[in-house]
Parts: structure tokens; C-alpha cells; sequence
């Protein structure tokens, strides 16, 4: 019998690359061509990874308690969130905008490392995920991820720890990447592939870019998105850490959402943005509208929401707990 892990899609990390001139072109495609040589052995037996339009990935060990105080969606979920705070002079220019988008393409250049945890839910996909992690982005990167399938059920509901049906978890550190398989009965199984550091020069590649040049469209129309290195190579953890996709389909077109307030979650002061689907990705998501909560500072997603034209959640990403540039615990790469 097949675990629910194998009902998950993994799309390829690299894109087509197009870029502006031709030197950057070149340049990408440098890239592109060494890392692809990298990951192709990866893709073989990464199948936990999501498809959420362009990737989904995985992730550790959290550390923070933080007590509820009232429920985040309402009437659907107890997970925990502080009041939002309105503020009333809410600047929705198309330049706050542009910065919002630009702060959450390049979020890992706010912070060195991260500690956390995230539920992830699909309706469509049929699964509900505990992510854990632990990233280091020093020039000693190292990263730790747990994804643990939970019970799904067919309304987004609430969930603990005692609901874990099986697990696998991700260790990346001195230039390996090892993944070991907890879904299966009997032993856990390990699989390890050699990846290639990602250079400074790779790091800083894309640094301080902006949407219009990650999104590219080529001769024949289509869309290419530039993605930056991730020197952790983190898995489902970096569409929070990292939420590049979710900015380049989601805030693409800057009259499809607005910045409504401005809010506070898990102690930190967040922006948060509602907005309409494309129909491109109204059938992706089989949602109408979305609401996300990203830390004012770092521009990490911390929370996402997704409904349906009845209001039904259909997708949803919650953080648990968070902390940035705190000591981390590598004993768990042991």
C-alpha cells in the first residue's frame, strides 16, 4: 500500500532561464547547468517535495511554545495568532508594493539562521503536513527538516503531534544531503547524495532583485521564473523562509491584492495582504481569494489562507512558532 507521501509531486527546482541581457542570460545558465548536474540525483528520491504552482518543499525541530489566544480561521481552526492591528494610515502605493514583493524575494538576506514549525494543508491535494525545521544560512550552511503527515480531513481543522501517521526528515550539511524515510514499516531507510556548495558568488547572484527580473517571458510567451541559490538546500521549509514562488504567482499582478493592515504574529510585526486569485491559479488552488501575514522585517511568509467562493479553506499554511538568529541544535544532523 502506497503512504499518502506518494500521492505528492516534485517539480524541478530549475527553471528555463531568461534573463534581460545577454551576459545575465549566460550567467544563469552557467548556474543552472551546474546545479541541475546536482540535483537530478536528488529529484530521484525527493518525492515529498509539493507542487504549490511552481515548487513545494521540507524541514526540523521547534523549539517555542506559544499558547493560542483566539482562532485563526475562523470557525475552522485553533491554531494559534495574535489580534491583528489595524492601522489606519495603510500605504497600498504601488511602491510599498514593489517593496513588499522585492522584501520577500530576497527575505533570506534578513536573517542568518531560523527556528520553526508550519502546518500545510490542501484540500486539493488531500494531505495536512507538520513541518519542523532548522536552517543556518552562515558560510557553514546547514540545514534540518521533519515533514510529518497528519490526518487529513476534508475541512481544515486543528490538529496535534498525536496525529502523525509517518514522517521523513532532510539533513544538509558538508556538502551532503541525506534523507531518511520513516513512512515505511520496519527500519527507516537513508539515501545520501553529494551536493555542490553554493559559492558566494551564486548567493549573491540575485540579491536585491526585483519581480521583473525573476519573471521572464520568453519568445514563445511563456513565463520563466528565476529562482534564488539556497545555500541550505532547504525543502518545504523555503516556502516560508523563502517564499519566492508564492510572491512571483500570488503578487504578480499588483492590482490583484492590496496591503490591508498591518498585524502582530507570534511577537512579530507582520504586513498583511488580501487578494483575488488569477484564473490560472483559481483551478491550482480551487480557491477564489487568498490572505497572507509576512514578518514586516524579514519578509517571511508566516501565513497563508486560501478560499473557496463559499469561503471554505481549501489551501492553508500556518506557522506554529518562529525565531530568527537564534543558536540552533546540530545535534539533530547526528
Amino acid at each position: 500500500m502506497k503512504h499518502k507521501f506518494d500521492k505528492l509531486e516534485f517539480k524541478d527546482l530549475i527553471p528555463n532561464d531568461l534573463i534581460l541581457s545577454e551576459q545575465r542570460k549566460q550567467q544563469i545558465e552557467q548556474e543552472a547547468a551546474r546545479r541541475l548536474h546536482s540535483t537530478k540525483s536528488i529529484l530521484k528520491w525527493k518525492p515529498i517535495m509539493l507542487t504549490i504552482t511552481l515548487i513545494v518543499t521540507a524541514v526540523l525541530i521547534s523549539l517555542t511554545i506559544y499558547k493560542p489566544e483566539k482562532n485563526i480561521l475562523q470557525g475552522t481552526s485553533n491554531f494559534p495568532t495574535e489580534n491583528i492591528v489595524v492601522k489606519k494610515n495603510i500605504n497600498n502605493t504601488i511602491k510599498e508594493k514593489t517593496n513588499l514583493q522585492t522584501l520577500m524575494l530576497n527575505s533570506f538576506d534578513h536573517f542568518t539562521t531560523a527556528k520553526g514549525s508550519f502546518d500545510y494543508y490542501s484540500q486539493k491535494g488531500k494531505y495536512h503536513l507538520l513541518v519542523e525545521y532548522q536552517a543556518d544560512l552562515s558560510d557553514n550552511p546547514w540545514s534540518y527538516e521533519k515533514v510529518q503527515d497528519l490526518s487529513f480531513t476534508p475541512q481544515y481543522r486543528d490538529v496535534s503531534k498525536e496525529n502523525v501517521i509517518g514522517y521523513e526528515e532532510y539533513k544538509y550539511y558538508g556538502e551532503n544531503l541525506i534523507k531518511i524515510d520513516h513512512t515505511k514499516k520496519g527500519a527507516p531507510t537513508t539515501t545520501s547524495v553529494r551536493t555542490n556548495k553554493i559559492s558566494k558568488t551564486e548567493r549573491n547572484y540575485l540579491k536585491g532583485s526585483t519581480i521583473d527580473e525573476r519573471i521572464v517571458v520568453d519568445e514563445n510567451g511563456e513565463k520563466n521564473y528565476i529562482r534564488r541559490s539556497d545555500p541550505a538546500y532547504l525543502g518545504v521549509s523555503k516556502m516560508s523562509l523563502l517564499p519566492e514562488d508564492f510572491t512571483m504567482t500570488l503578487l504578480e499582478n499588483k492590482n490583484e491584492w492590496n496591503i490591508i493592515s498591518t498585524g502582530n504574529m507570534l511577537g512579530l510585526t507582520t504586513i498583511i495582504v488580501e487578494g483575488n486569485l488569477t484564473r490560472e491559479y483559481q483551478n491550482n488552488y480551487n480557491a477564489k481569494t487568498f490572505r497572507l501575514e509576512i514578518a514586516e522585517e524579514t519578509g517571511v511568509l508566516l501565513k497563508l489562507v486560501m478560499k473557496d467562493e463559499k469561503g471554505k479553506v481549501t489551501e492553508a499554511m500556518i506557522t506554529r512558532d518562529i525565531q530568527f538568529d537564534k543558536s540552533l541544535n546540530s545535534e539533530v544532523l547526528k
